[in-house]
C-alpha cells in the first residue's frame, strides 16, 4: 500500500463509526458482514475481501459467506478453506492480520483463483474462539503500516462481534422457536385429547340409548303378543252343536217313521 492510499485517521475512524453503526442496527449478518468488507477493501485499497465461517461441527474447514470485490478484478475466492490442526490453532492465538508474499503459504493453500501473490488472512477471534477467517488479495506489493493494521484488526473485531452476536440470536431463535413447537404440540395433544374424550362420551351415550331402544322394542312385541286371543285347534267342525251335525239327526228321524 502506497502512502497516498494510507487511510487517514478521518477516513479510519469513518470506517469504524460505520461498521459499528450496522453492528448495533437491526440488519442481518449479511448486510453487517458486507458494510465491514467494503470498509476494509475500500479503506486499505484492496482488490478482493472474503469472508469464511466454520463449517457446523468442522472447525478446521471455512466455507465462503460473502465477497466485497473492486471493479475489474479477474480474481475469485476458492468456495472452502481446510486449515490443519497446528495451522489452525496458530491462527486462532494471533487474532492478528498475517501477509504473505507469494502463492504458497504455511497456514492455508492459497484461496484465489487465479493464485494470488500478494494477500493476506485474518483470524476473527471472539471469547478466545475462532469465528471466521478474512482474506484478502491486494496489488503486490501488500504491506501493512501500523495504522492500517490497527484499521484492519478493529474493522475484524467488530465483525467478529457481529458474527458471535448473530449466532446468539440464531441460538435464541431456535430456542424461541422450539418452545413455540412444543406449546403447539401441547396444545394440538391436549385438543386432540379432549375430543377423544368427548366422542368417547358421546358413543357411549349413542350406545346407552340403542340399547334401550332394543329392549324398549322387546317388551312391546311381548306385551302384544299377550292380548292376542286363544283359538282352539279343532275349530267350529269339532263342535257337536254345529250345523255339522243336522244330517245325522234328521237321518235318523227318517228311520223311524219308516
Amino acid at each position: 500500500m502506497t502512502t497516498e492510499e494510507r487511510p487517514t485517521g478521518l477516513a479510519a475512524l469513518g470506517a469504524l463509526g460505520r461498521v459499528a453503526r450496522a453492528l448495533v442496527g437491526t440488519g442481518s449478518l449479511n448486510q453487517l458482514a458486507e458494510e465491514a468488507l467494503d470498509e476494509i477493501r475500500d479503506g486499505l485499497g484492496l482488490e478482493l475481501v472474503a469472508l469464511y465461517l466454520p463449517r457446523f461441527g468442522e472447525a478446521a474447514t471455512l466455507q465462503r459467506y460473502i465477497t466485497s470485490a473492486g471493479d475489474g478484478t479477474g480474481t475469485r475466492a476458492r468456495d472452502e478453506l481446510a486449515f490443519d490442526d497446528e495451522a489452525w490453532q496458530l491462527a486462532t492465538m494471533s487474532g492478528a492480520p498475517l501477509v504473505f508474499r507469494e502463492e504458497a503459504s504455511w497456514l492455508v493453500a492459497n484461496p484465489f483463483v487465479p493464485p494470488a501473490v500478494s494477500w493476506l488472512v485474518m483470524p476473527l477471534v471472539s471469547e478466545r474462539s475462532l469465528v471466521g477467517v478474512v482474506i484478502a488479495s491486494a496489488p503486490p506489493p501488500l504491506s501493512l503500516d501500523p495504522a492500517a493494521a490497527t484499521l484492519l484488526t478493529l474493522l475484524g473485531d467488530l465483525l467478529a462481534s457481529g458474527i458471535a452476536t448473530a449466532r446468539m440470536r440464531q441460538q435464541l431463535q431456535g430456542a424461541e422457536i422450539e418452545r413455540e413447537r412444543a406449546r403447539l404440540a401441547a396444545e394440538i395433544h391436549d385438543g386432540l385429547a379432549q375430543d377423544l374424550a368427548l366422542a368417547t362420551r358421546e358413543l357411549a351415550l349413542l350406545e346407552l340409548e340403542s340399547a334401550r331402544r332394543r329392549e324398549g322394542s322387546r317388551t312391546h312385541r311381548q306385551a302384544a303378543r299377550g292380548h292376542q286371543p286363544r283359538q282352539s285347534g279343532a275349530g267350529a267342525a269339532g263342535n257337536p252343536r254345529s250345523g255339522a251335525g243336522a244330517p245325522r239327526r234328521r237321518a235318523t228321524a227318517s228311520s223311524r217313521r219308516s
